[in-house]
């Protein structure tokens, strides 16, 4: 695997990650604290 490959594999993770917290954050917001725990989880 190339440099770029790899820059862009991490670039996906870290956008799908982002993604993840931001709807954590919302139901958190929500007080849908075990949602946001599950699916915060997801990222392990």
């Amino acid at each position: 695997m190339d440099k770029a490959e790899e820059i862009k594999e991490m670039q996906a993770w870290l956008d799908h990650r982002s993604e993840v917290e931001q709807e954590a954050a919302e139901l958190i917001a929500r007080c849908r604290f075990e949602e946001a725990m599950a699916l915060l989880e997801t990222l392990s």
